[in-house]
Protein backbone atom coordinates (compact mmCIF):
# COMPACT_ATOMS: atom_id res chain seq x y z
CA UNK A 1 0.00 0.00 0.00
CA UNK A 2 1.12 3.44 -0.72
CA UNK A 3 -0.15 6.49 0.62
CA UNK A 4 0.19 9.88 -0.63
CA UNK A 5 3.07 11.71 0.49
CA UNK A 6 1.04 15.29 -0.08
CA UNK A 7 3.82 16.10 -2.68
CA UNK A 8 3.27 16.95 -6.42
CA UNK A 9 4.77 13.91 -8.09
CA UNK A 10 4.36 15.47 -11.19
CA UNK A 11 7.73 15.17 -13.31
CA UNK A 12 8.46 17.06 -16.33
CA UNK A 13 9.34 15.64 -19.68
CA UNK A 14 13.17 14.64 -19.69
CA UNK A 15 13.55 15.20 -15.90
CA UNK A 16 12.99 11.47 -14.56
CA UNK A 17 13.57 11.44 -11.07
CA UNK A 18 13.01 14.98 -10.36
CA UNK A 19 9.39 15.27 -9.46
CA UNK A 20 7.81 19.20 -8.34
CA UNK A 21 7.92 18.54 -4.72
CA UNK A 22 5.07 21.44 -4.00
CA UNK A 23 2.40 20.78 -1.39
CA UNK A 24 -0.11 18.47 -3.37
CA UNK A 25 -3.78 19.92 -3.74
CA UNK A 26 -5.47 17.78 -6.01
CA UNK A 27 -4.65 14.16 -7.11
CA UNK A 28 -5.66 12.85 -10.30
CA UNK A 29 -7.15 9.91 -11.03
CA UNK A 30 -6.91 7.38 -14.08
CA UNK A 31 -7.17 3.78 -14.92
CA UNK A 32 -4.64 1.12 -13.83
CA UNK A 33 -4.10 -2.57 -14.09
CA UNK A 34 -1.53 -2.09 -11.50
CA UNK A 35 -3.74 -1.25 -8.35
CA UNK A 36 -5.90 -2.95 -6.50
CA UNK A 37 -9.49 -1.07 -7.27
CA UNK A 38 -8.27 -0.42 -10.97
CA UNK A 39 -7.31 3.40 -10.20
CA UNK A 40 -4.28 5.08 -9.75
CA UNK A 41 -3.96 8.48 -7.83
CA UNK A 42 -1.28 11.19 -8.56
CA UNK A 43 -1.15 13.54 -5.99
CA UNK A 44 -0.48 17.03 -7.66
CA UNK A 45 0.22 20.69 -7.05
CA UNK A 46 -2.12 23.57 -8.36
CA UNK A 47 0.24 24.60 -11.16
CA UNK A 48 1.49 20.92 -12.56
CA UNK A 49 -2.28 19.81 -12.74
CA UNK A 50 -2.28 22.58 -15.59
CA UNK A 51 0.25 20.43 -17.27
CA UNK A 52 -0.57 18.50 -20.29
CA UNK A 53 2.86 16.60 -20.29
CA UNK A 54 3.00 12.87 -19.92
CA UNK A 55 2.64 12.15 -16.31
CA UNK A 56 -0.83 13.51 -16.44
CA UNK A 57 -1.94 11.50 -19.74
CA UNK A 58 -4.93 9.70 -18.90
CA UNK A 59 -6.51 11.09 -16.07
CA UNK A 60 -9.87 11.24 -16.39
CA UNK A 61 -10.56 13.96 -13.59
CA UNK A 62 -9.27 15.69 -11.01
CA UNK A 63 -10.76 15.87 -7.41
CA UNK A 64 -9.25 17.89 -4.06
CA UNK A 65 -6.80 15.79 -2.33
CA UNK A 66 -7.92 13.34 0.94
CA UNK A 67 -4.50 11.46 1.99
CA UNK A 68 -6.88 9.42 4.01
CA UNK A 69 -8.91 8.27 1.05
CA UNK A 70 -6.29 8.71 -1.90
CA UNK A 71 -4.24 5.57 -1.63
CA UNK A 72 -2.95 3.51 -3.94
CA UNK A 73 -3.00 0.14 -3.03
CA UNK A 74 -0.73 -2.22 -5.90
CA UNK A 75 -2.61 -5.45 -7.03
CA UNK A 76 -0.41 -8.79 -6.51
CA UNK A 77 0.83 -10.46 -9.73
Amino acid sequence: MATIDSKCGYAHPGTYGHECGRPALFVGIRPSDKTANGVFYAARCAECKEETGRDNHGITRWEPLDPARHVNQWSRP
